[in-house]
């Protein structure tokens, strides 16, 4: 069968979430069915049945969303990706290096431009530090920090005292995993 979890990976702009789903090589695009709704993905093979179906962790715009079927490798295990865990060994799901296999992108606009910790409502969540990170490496047009909207200057200014934190060694980043960081006084106020 497929082992969805393994096979799945994701990524946004602040306009788009982008969905890769490995399948095996040779897939064809008429093999392929995807449904996007404001609040559902489903992707179903002809030859398999559903692959997953399941509620958005937020909502987009469905009827503007697009997909494409693309042939790759799986990278050697020299390759860094930082999406995934260092030492994550490779087995028969992902595939062994250089192994040829097809992907599915399906590129969903977003209602807002919120980011989405999770793909799947009750899903596995990124980190806050992780979105946007995530968010920031995109390629998207560079807009000064006097052009930006409110959200978006609180959330560079949050970033930027996090690293800052992170430089002056107050915070860990190993062990760091969330925006939010109650800071007290010796007396335990806050």
């Amino acid at each position: 069968g497929l082992d969805v979890r393994r096979r799945i990976r994701w990524d946004q702009s602040q306009c788009e979430v982008y969905v890769y789903i490995k399948l095996p090589y040779g897939t064809l695009a008429r093999e392929v069915s995807i449904s996007v709704t404001p609040t559902r993905l489903t992707v179903q093979l002809s030859w398999h049945g559903k692959v997953f179906d399941g509620p958005l962790s937020r909502r987009c715009k469905g009827s503007e969303s697009s997909w494409i079927l693309q042939d790759t490798c799986t990278p050697s295990p020299m390759h860094h990706n930082p999406t995934l865990p260092e030492g994550l060994p490779y087995d028969e799901d992902m595939g062994r290096a250089g192994e040829p296999f097809t992907e599915v992108l399906v590129m969903i606009p977003k209602d807002d431009p919120h980011p989405w910790r999770a793909l799947f409502e009750g899903g596995e969540e990124k980190s806050h530090y992780w979105t946007l990170q995530e968010m920031a490496m995109v390629d998207d047009e560079h807009v000064s920090y006097d052009e930006m909207d409110e959200h978006t200057k609180e959330l560079v200014d949050e970033m930027r005292e996090r690293r800052q934190a992170m430089a002056s060694g107050e915070i860990d980043p190993d062990g760091f995993d969330d925006f939010r960081i109650v800071l007290s006084d010796a007396d335990g106020a806050k």
